[in-house]
């Protein structure tokens, strides 16, 4: 799911979660409208001369299946070029160390284009969110500035 949080708008901060319905018959096909959509975005973004922050919440719902998490990393490497364009960095929330321990088996095989940021705790993610609020119009924190 994608989800335009308050400071989409002001900062290009974009959620991204996931579901709890991986078993239905038409979860890859959602997935995949999803990521279209997704990178519908990235695109307008790059037209437009900006970039987003992308949050990816992985404490809502639950981790897709080891094949859709792979079709997932496939698809975000086909859009390399793009995300090195569009793309500031990532924020990836998770508090459970299995899903992180699979995020990290999945950065083996996928290597992020542009920073990846982890972060575990509500708090965290809080003062992250107080960051990116304090910055600049275009949204960067100034930890990445010079990236």
């Amino acid at each position: 799911m994608i989800e335009f949080c308050d400071l989409f708008d002001k900062y290009k901060l974009l959620k991204m979660n996931s579901t709890s319905k991986w078993s239905e018959p038409d979860s890859a096909i959602i997935t995949n409208c999803i990521l279209n959509k997704f990178k519908h975005i990235l695109e307008q973004c790059i037209l437009q001369n900006e970039k987003i922050i992308l949050l990816i919440d992985l404490n809502i719902g639950e981790f897709p299946p080891l094949f859709e998490a792979l079709n997932i990393a496939k698809f975000f490497y086909s859009l390399n070029d793009i995300l090195k364009k569009s793309l500031n960095y990532t924020i990836i929330y998770v508090k459970s160390s299995s899903k992180k321990a699979w995020i990290d088996n999945i950065l083996k095989l996928y290597t992020p284009v542009r920073p990846l940021k982890f972060i575990q705790t509500s708090s965290e993610l809080e003062n992250e969110l107080k960051l990116i609020s304090g910055t600049k119009r275009n949204g960067v924190p100034r930890e990445f500035h010079s990236l």
